[in-house]
């Protein structure tokens, strides 16, 4: 092959790849569909009765039934209940080993306690009488 083959070759390489990208230029740009990556609902896969079959055979092969018999036990508390307020310290005092409790916040098996408690009201008294005049005008 000589050097005037190979140019022709060549123009002729060029000239395909620009009439190849005039075509895509002058075609309509088509919009790219977007992927759903949504998964179906399961009844649009399985009919109620296939649906049915399977989680009766998945119930035969996998799970046991065990029943127990018996009351559950609270766990036991095993961390000493702090003073309160200014009465930390002397409770640290009478502690010492435990005294860093003080600084700590409270521990688990107490936490469980909290928002537990019943307020017994019926102690309630209503007001003996009301100061006279208005407290709100001027």
């Amino acid at each position: 092959m000589n050097i005037t083959t190979l140019l022709v070759i060549a123009g002729l390489a060029f000239a395909g790849a620009t009439a190849h990208a005039d075509d895509q230029a002058a075609a309509p740009a088509a919009e790219p569909k977007l992927l759903d990556l949504r998964p179906p609902t399961i009844t649009e896969l399985y009919s109620h009765e296939q649906l049915a079959r399977l989680i009766a055979k998945m119930e035969a092969e996998n799970i046991e039934e065990i029943e127990v018999e018996g009351a559950r036990v609270p766990p036991p508390t095993f961390t000493p209940r702090v003073w309160p307020a200014i009465a930390a310290p002397f409770w640290a005092l009478l502690h010492p080993t435990q005294a860093w409790r003080i600084l700590a916040p409270i521990p688990p098996d107490q936490a469980r306690d909290i928002g537990n408690q019943k307020f017994d009201t019926e102690g309630f008294l209503e007001p003996i009488g009301v100061p006279p005049g208005d407290p709100f005008k001027d």
